[in-house]
């Protein structure tokens, strides 16, 4: 059986970049959605340069400054940062400029390519449900022909883990496997450690290091070994144009 784990968030901050990569090194990630336009997504990338992972871009529209300067982007922007994940929430319109969000997802594929020499092996977005920011995820990804991962793919179920604690988690790993209707199944995960920086812009915490304890888990190694589990990368994926 086959199935796509994908840890979200690298270069949020040192503690989400030391969770990833020990999910990567004593677990079963090998997909990742690097942040490109936070401050430790160069670290971020050095930790894995080397290693056999299929390294994507987590667009990002509401945490820490964008690629673009502010006045070319004003509807994503309060003073020279991203808009927090709640005014998006809170919204009753949605107030994304189409045109601006493909202007800043263009900055980060741009700056995704400086970092690591290379183009992201797919695309996916941040925390944002925003239509006119997911439409423009699209667009750019198109353009760049580069695969995009949504929510709501036509042969493809994605979800995402929301248990907390190792038992917990795999219960909900073997129910997200063996109820999807679908042809794939994607199972995003967000390990990390709680440092400073993340309590001071995230309301995802304790969750974090509850993925790294689960991902890397015996209970998890003895379930993958009992169910014969084959994790696969998402550049391997055959996206549908029309999904």
């Amino acid at each position: 059986m086959g199935v796509y784990v994908r840890a979200d968030d690298f270069g949020y901050c040192q503690g989400v970049n030391r969770g990833i990569v020990q999910a990567i090194n004593q677990g079963v990630i090998n997909n990742v959605g690097m942040m490109v336009n936070m401050p430790y997504a160069n670290q971020a990338f050095k930790l894995i340069k080397n290693k056999d992972i299929c390294l994507g871009l987590h667009a990002n529209i509401s945490v820490g400054k964008p690629i673009r300067k502010a006045d070319e982007i004003p509807s994503l922007v309060n003073n020279g940062y991203f808009k927090a994940s709640k005014i998006y929430r809170n919204a009753i319109e949605d107030f994304v400029s189409l045109d601006q969000a493909i202007l800043e997802i263009q900055a980060q594929v741009d700056m995704f390519v400086s970092l690591s020499a290379q183009k992201p092996k797919y695309i996916d977005f941040h925390a944002v449900c925003s239509q006119n920011f997911i439409h423009a995820c699209r667009i750019v990804a198109k353009k760049n022909k580069i695969p995009f991962i949504g929510m709501d793919e036509k042969n493809m179920e994605v979800v995402v883990s929301q248990q907390e604690t190792d038992i917990r988690c795999l219960s909900e790993f073997d129910t997200f496997i063996k109820k999807s209707k679908k042809e794939d199944i994607l199972i995003v995960y967000h390990p990390g450690y709680v440092d400073e920086d993340l309590i001071a812009s995230s309301s995802l915490t304790n969750k974090r290091e509850c993925d790294v304890s689960f991902l890397t888990s015996e209970i998890l190694k003895k379930y993958i070994e009992q169910e014969k589990i084959n994790f696969l990368k998402i550049e391997n994926l055959k996206i549908r144009e029309d999904s």
